[in-house]
């Protein structure tokens, strides 16, 4: 799983991409995603550094029907599509993406929704 990972940092080393992995409050299953992506970027320098996956409010205007949700600009499509890509082990879920002035390199995933866990760890929204 992490050789996708590895591959995709080498491929944007110069984009210096990274991102933050944010749930919704009260939420154990979301929390526990977010950890496990958090630790995954943060092995190969993609995570914003932030100590924890700590949850945050409602910023309005969320499409609640989406399980996550990824802003960014709309010139780094390809790369945050192909970030999303080398993150596809850990769960399976559509990605909403909102186009905005986010920076690569403040890339926020929100986990919207709590995920179940098939057997083999992968995170599944219903």
């Amino acid at each position: 799983m992490l050789q996708r990972l590895s591959q995709f940092r080498a491929d944007y080393k110069q984009l210096a991409p990274a991102m933050a992995v944010r749930y919704q409050a009260d939420s154990p299953d979301s929390a526990k995603l977010a950890d496990v992506l958090t630790e995954a970027l943060s092995q190969y320098g993609l995570d914003r550094g932030n100590v924890s996956s700590k949850p945050i409010p409602d910023t309005g205007g969320e499409d609640w029907s989406a399980s996550i949700i990824v802003h960014t600009a709309q010139g780094d499509e390809e790369t945050v599509r192909r970030l999303l890509k080398a993150l596809a082990p850990y769960f399976s879920a559509q990605v909403l993406l909102i186009f905005d002035d986010t920076r690569i390199s403040q890339l926020t995933l929100r986990i919207m929704v709590a995920p179940a866990f098939t057997e083999d760890g992968l995170a599944v929204f219903r």
